[in-house]
């Protein structure tokens, strides 16, 4: 589970590099308020962590990524709903896009026994451009 822990730091470290000027912002002035509960969305650190309403655990928005024992790691699903079958369906399609089912930075294979928990869920948007527009995130956001 190396690469998991280290997939999961690179994802994070940008995330915390680009968020940081929207997270002082929102430690000087409130954080944006939960559009279900009315709560400010200030879960995981201020959104260190990522963006959720400690109140009632909602999350604007998700993205699902695969990762390799390198550590490597691409997007699966900007979005994605949290349905068993809809799961497969997305990885099924990511992998029908690709032109191999290998990790491109260093050639082994992806789909094995392995493939499921090779699956993680992270509570921010990728690519972390979208920070830029998180206000429309939190409007249209299916969660």
């Amino acid at each position: 589970m190396a690469g998991f822990k280290k997939a999961k730091k690179d994802i994070m470290r940008g995330w915390r590099k680009a968020y940081r000027k929207k997270m002082i912002i929102s430690c000087i002035f409130s954080a944006k308020r939960c559009p279900q509960c009315g709560h400010p969305m200030m879960a995981n650190m201020m959104g260190i962590f990522g963006i959720a309403c400690p109140d009632c655990g909602f999350n604007p928005y998700v993205t699902m990524f695969m990762f390799c024992e390198c550590g490597a790691y691409e997007v699966v699903k900007a979005q994605p709903e949290l349905d068993d079958d809809k799961q497969i369906q997305y990885l099924k399609e990511f992998f029908d896009g690709r032109e191999s089912d290998v990790c491109k930075v260093c050639g082994k294979k992806l789909i094995d026994e392995y493939v499921e928990n090779r699956i993680f869920y992270a509570p921010i948007p990728y690519p972390y451009e979208k920070i830029d527009n998180i206000d429309e995130i939190y409007k249209n956001s299916i969660y």
